[in-house]
């Protein structure tokens, strides 16, 4: 994965995030089918673990970044990802009839 990618990636997490958690509608209808806050939050979570993740690495030398630091952050962007991956599959099935939310998420429908 090229470090654009990764930085593209991470950025429409964001994003998605922050356009969701800012739609009290949309939010809503998330929650028709069973996806609550705590589960909006644990992607706020992932997303923050991946970036602190991603910053440690930024900061340190090559040299000096051990394999444990390179897996850690590898490991907390993939579950982030995987995360992001289930997201926006269900937030495809949740918004089927409103496809114009999934614009506004930054989701394509």
């Amino acid at each position: 994965m090229s470090n654009n990618t990764l930085k593209d990636d991470m950025l429409k997490a964001r994003l998605v995030l922050q356009h969701t958690a800012d739609n009290e509608e949309i939010r809503m209808q998330l929650a028709t089918h069973g996806y609550d806050e705590q589960y909006l939050y644990r992607g706020f979570t992932l997303y923050e673990i991946a970036q602190q993740r991603l910053e440690l690495l930024a900061v340190k030398p090559a040299d000096v970044a051990d394999e444990a630091s390179s897996h850690a952050s590898e490991e907390a962007i993939r579950r982030l990802m995987a995360w992001m991956v289930d997201f926006v599959a269900i937030s495809r099935r949740a918004m089927r009839a409103q496809p114009q939310y999934l614009e506004v998420m930054g989701i394509e429908p």
